[in-house]
Formats: structure tokens, sequence, C-alpha cells
């Protein structure tokens, strides 16, 4: 009998599917789970963070070095810059909520008009800013939002997420991985709008904060409509960003100061 082979059509050896629909797809599910997994976990960490006692919460901060203020300032000029700021901040901690440690002001010479709360108990606050404001109730603001930060447990919260997200990565793909990077990219996105959140929250505490402390809330809308005055742009950039859009923030600290207004009708405005 002739034997005559069958012809192949099929190798066991190649995929049916495309090698690059595969990797697209596997790469879906691992980022997929990884952003579940994360956003568990932060979930978890916003938490437990309120419910960390002070005493805990001292030792997080020590974990932290100072800050160098870097001033070309002298000695004396930058002294006498920073007990003012420092004389206004402890006037407020003495009213704040939820804050474990006295902040110290650092103030140093740059342009920027701006202010940071770090989270080794330091709220950084640049010249840039200091010359826009011109009342001590404009600063107060400042810094009563940058306390907000602390007291509203923030920087626990990113501290633990930013954690978590390193672990996560590093545990997958290693410190130097592109991969890492592109993952890391996508969830920075995505928190910006829990960031966008937590500047809200700050706003609203320091005005809560300015009413314990003052009786009122003057100078809160018009130090955030000076540092916004350059950064006015459309709601497409803003949903991008770390803090939310300029008017939406300035209404609800209107809507905030009528509300405190009216919980608060003996103190004479």
């Amino acid at each position: 009998m002739k034997f005559s082979p069958k012809k192949i059509t099929e190798n066991v050896n190649i995929s049916r599917t495309s090698p690059l629909k595969e990797f697209v797809c596997l790469l879906g599910i691992l980022t997929f789970t990884v952003m579940c997994v994360y956003f568990l976990l932060g979930i978890a960490i916003d938490f437990v963070a309120p419910r960390i006692s002070s005493e805990t919460e001292k030792k997080i901060i020590s974990l932290y070095s100072a800050i160098d203020s870097q001033s070309t300032n002298s000695k004396e000029e930058r002294k006498k810059e920073e007990i003012f700021l420092q004389n206004i901040s402890d006037r407020l901690f003495t009213k704040s909520r939820g804050v474990a440690v006295k902040p110290k002001i650092v103030f140093t010479e740059k342009e920027t008009v701006n202010a940071f709360a770090y989270p080794s108990g330091e709220i950084v606050f640049c010249k840039g800013l200091l010359t826009k404001l011109n009342t001590e109730n404009e600063v107060a603001f400042i810094l009563a939002h940058e306390m907000g930060h602390y007291g509203e447990k923030h920087i626990l919260k990113q501290l633990g997420r930013g954690t978590i997200l390193l672990f996560i990565t590093s545990g997958l793909f290693g410190v130097d991985n592109s991969l890492n990077s592109l993952i890391v990219n996508f969830l920075n996105t995505t928190e910006r709008r829990f960031s966008q959140k937590q500047e809200q929250e700050a706003d609203l505490y320091a005005i809560e904060l300015l009413f314990k402390s003052y009786g009122h809330a003057n100078g809160a809308i018009s130090s955030l409509e000076k540092i916004l005055e350059d950064k006015k742009s459309s709601n497409i950039k803003h949903f991008f960003s770390t803090h939310p859009h300029p008017g939406k923030r300035i209404q609800k600290l209107k809507q905030a100061i009528k509300k405190h207004k009216l919980e608060n009708t003996d103190i004479n405005f």
C-alpha cells in the first residue's frame, strides 16, 4: 500500500493568536489586578490613618529628617520672618483638630508662590507667596490650609499609599523596569483625583480653624485668589491636576464661610 503523507495544517509550536495581542491582554489583566490590590489597600490605609494614636503619629514623624531652609537671607532676617509665621502657626495650633505635633515653620527665599507641608512636621513657606499676601488673616489661611493636611491625616495617607505602591511594583517588576514606570505613572494619574479631594478638605479645615482662632474667616478668599490668579486654566487640565479648579475651590470656600457664619450667629462679623 502506498504511503500518502497528510498535509500538516497546524503547528503546536506556534500560537494561533498574535503574540502582541496576548501581551496586551496579559498586561491589561496585570495592570487591573495591581490597581485593584492598590486601591483596596489604599481604602484600608484611609480607614486606619485617622485612627492612629497621636503617640504613634509622633514616632512616624520623627523618622523624617528636618528640612534645610537653604535661605540666602542673613540669619537675622530669616529669623524675623520665621518668627512672624511661627507665631501665627502657634496660635492656630492651639485651636487645631487632629494635629499631633506643633508644626515648625521653615521660610525659604524661593520665589515660588506656594507653601508645603512635609512629613517631618514642617511647613515650608516661600518668599514668593509671602510677598503676595498683605494681611495676617491671609497668611493665617495658608498656614491653616497646610495644617489641615496634618489634621485630616493626609500626610499619613499619602505615606501609606506611597509605600504600598513601591512595594507592589518593586516586588513584581524590580526597581528599574519600564513596565514598572508605566504602571506607576498610570496610578499616579488616578491619584491626582484623590489629591484634589485632599486639597478641598484642607480648605474646609482651614475655614473651620480660622473661625475657632479669629472668630471670622476674613482673608481666606483673597489669599486664595492671589495664589490662583496665575493658575487659571480649563476644566480639562484641572481634571489631571493635583489641585481642584480655582473657581470651584473659591465657590466651596464661600459656601463654607456662609455655613460657619450661620452656625456662629453670636459672633459679630
